[in-house]
């Protein structure tokens, strides 16, 4: 017989860490430093193909291209650096069936926002509601909550929504799986694909 007390003693519902700035200096300086990257390094490449010599060899052009943005690819690297020593770990937990039923029944669909069609809740109001349910450490009061709100920056809190999305709404389903049978038979004059190698 199982021993339910047992069992719920060491249920857990996943978690997940998200970092987080609040510092919307430092990420518009990181969005500028990598914006400014991004088109030198583009017009670099493009300057490299236009004056490559028959004799250049790859090994050059590559060469000369990161010389031209070395100077920015710095400054983009250490706006990052900056970005990550502000940055605060918010932990998040995934909500109960029951509890992420309630929320999608408290925020119905608009009519006429495909977003909200598609995903059957209205998305303004769902997704903030659920970040804070989900949200662990640190749990914000009714005026933390709503300074919180107004300090995120756009890219931080959709960081921060998609987690929480992640989390209570789009876990993995453990269907059962047999390598083997999933392999491909003589008779079928298929042929296996290599897998990649993950990160």
């Amino acid at each position: 017989m199982i021993d339910l007390d047992l069992v719920l003693g060491s249920a857990k519902l996943p978690e997940r860490t998200v970092p987080v700035c609040l510092d919307g200096d430092l990420l518009a300086a990181l969005q500028e430093a990598q914006e400014a990257y991004a088109e030198a390094f583009s017009v670099a490449v493009d300057d490299a193909m236009l004056q490559q010599r028959v004799s250049a060899s790859t090994e050059d052009m590559t060469a000369v291209i990161h010389a031209k943005v070395a100077d920015l690819q710095a400054a983009a690297n250490a706006a990052q650096a900056a970005v990550r020593a502000a940055q605060h770990p918010f932990r998040l937990r995934a909500v109960p069936q029951h509890m992420l039923t309630s929320l999608a029944l408290a925020h119905p669909p608009r009519e006429g926002v495909k977003s909200d069609q598609d995903s059957g809740v209205d998305t303004d109001g769902f997704e903030l509601d659920l970040l804070r349910a989900s949200l662990v450490d640190p749990m914000p009061t009714d005026e933390q909550w709503t300074g919180l709100l107004a300090s995120l920056h756009p890219g931080e809190q959709r960081k921060l929504t998609t987690a929480a999305d992640a989390l209570s709404r789009r876990q993995a389903n453990l269907v059962p799986f047999s390598f083997g049978a999933s392999a491909p038979t003589p008779a079928s004059g298929g042929k296996s694909k290599p897998r990649a190698a993950s990160a």
